[in-house]
């Protein structure tokens, strides 16, 4: 099932806190729950700026701003959205098999299973979006980008490290 792409927005919403933004984004502020008045005004704030959401992405979190890496959606989108398309949840890769409780979901996985089993690992976001054909034109090419770059960062840190410690 092909979804229609979605326009990316550079103009900043002031209609929409960096609170409410990062909500929508990551499904909560920390420890406060309030941003919203409720479920139905939450759902309204992601239709209204879900083109401004994905503006933000490829932000990396040392931006000041909510950030949205190539390769991911917001929950608000996972919420909203993918229940429409009708596909299949993201799919358990490996360890121990996990057996759901309930239907309720965050981020295309179940969020209740009978006995949680560490070590498990599960589909990403973006190989899910690509399987179903679902990432944004040149969304791909920017998230390879992406990994080569956080890669090459935590090489010059392991070799960064290492140095400091042969040098005592």
């Amino acid at each position: 099932m092909k979804q229609k792409p979605l326009e990316r927005s550079n103009d900043v919403d002031r209609e929409l806190t960096g609170k409410q933004a990062y909500h929508l984004i990551k499904g909560h502020y920390f420890y406060d729950e309030n941003v919203f008045k409720n479920e139905v005004e939450r759902k309204k704030a992601y239709f209204k700026h879900e083109k401004y959401l994905f503006s933000l992405l490829g932000t990396q979190k040392n931006s000041f701003r909510p950030f949205l890496p190539f390769g991911e959606r917001p929950e608000s989108w996972w919420r909203y959205r993918w229940p429409a398309l009708g596909l299949r949840p993201r799919i358990q890769i490996n360890g121990p098999k996990m057996e759901p409780i309930g239907d309720e979901m965050r981020f295309g996985k179940h969020l209740f299973y009978k006995e949680f089993q560490l070590g498990v690992k599960w589909e990403s976001q973006f190989s899910y979006l690509k399987f179903f054909n679902l990432l944004l034109p040149g969304e791909e090419e920017k998230y390879i980008r992406q990994e080569v770059i956080k890669y090459i960062v935590r090489l010059k840190l392991q070799y960064a490290h290492r140095v400091v410690i042969d040098d005592l």
